[in-house]
């Protein structure tokens, strides 16, 4: 698979000696081997204590940033947010790999052998998760609770009750973050990403807590103009990410 160097590197918000000229000739060869290097870097940016990524940057690093510079900077979400998928703007960035995923699944499938390695490696990458979605979810203005572990036995009546009461106390401040409430907004495809990646890591509850929380925000606050995108079209998208078990095919366990 080869890749127009120079359009890669326009999209590039911070250029290193990792995206050298050598790098980027050998991801132009040899597409397949230039991301297993790439999952490497994420299985240890995810699952090692001082894991960084490409950019030399550790997790805890990029979550300290201010939320609306990783909005400018493409590369930090896709880092924060892996899926198994290359994107088609960014390919060069890293995708979930099958051991990765195996990992993150380990409690499902050992229940009685737990490795002391890999279980502590699982939980570095989800609770690296959880936070980084943590802040995405509080950017977008839902409700901190969905983030506490305690939504397993939530259904969409109990979601829409919390959002409710929760609007109810504090709507006027809240509705200033609701401006990605519009089908044509690119944070709806980031949500779409979101839900995905916490589907891999095995946070099935927090995802459809998540999914729950945009799809009422996005009904309630969605301004009726027109667009080339409906809502009932970005809806449709999460729903399908919410219910998208790509991640059960990459287990070797």
């Amino acid at each position: 698979m080869s890749y127009d160097t120079s359009r890669q590197l326009s999209q590039i918000t911070r250029y290193d000696s990792f995206f050298c000229d050598d790098f980027l000739n050998f991801f132009n060869q040899d597409f397949s081997k230039a991301q297993s290097v790439l999952q490497h870097h994420l299985f240890d940016f995810f699952c090692v204590r001082d894991g960084c990524d490409t950019y030399y940057r550790k997790h805890h690093e990029l979550t300290a940033y201010p939320i609306d510079l990783i909005e400018r900077k493409q590369d930090i979400v896709q880092w924060l947010f892996p899926l198994h998928e290359p994107s088609k703007n960014f390919p060069f960035l890293p995708t979930l790999s099958p051991p990765l995923v195996s990992v993150l699944h380990y409690h499902k499938y050992n229940n009685h052998v737990q490795h002391p390695y890999v279980f502590d490696a699982s939980n570095f990458a989800k609770k690296r998760m959880l936070h980084a979605s943590s802040l995405y979810g509080q950017f977008y203005g839902f409700n901190s609770v969905i983030f506490a572990g305690a939504v397993s036995d939530w259904d969409e009546n109990d979601i829409k009750k919390e959002l409710d009461e929760w609007l109810a106390e504090s709507e006027k401040v809240l509705k200033e973050t609701f401006f990605w409430a519009t089908p044509a907004d690119h944070n709806t495809q980031r949500i779409t990403r979101i839900i995905r990646s916490l589907r891999f890591f095995g946070l099935f509850d927090v995802a459809r807590a998540f999914h729950l929380f945009a799809k009422h925000i996005m009904d309630r606050y969605s301004p009726n103009e027109a667009s080339n995108i409906s809502k009932e079209t970005v809806i449709k998208y999460w729903n399908m990410a919410l219910h998208d078990d790509a991640w059960a095919s990459m287990i070797q366990i």
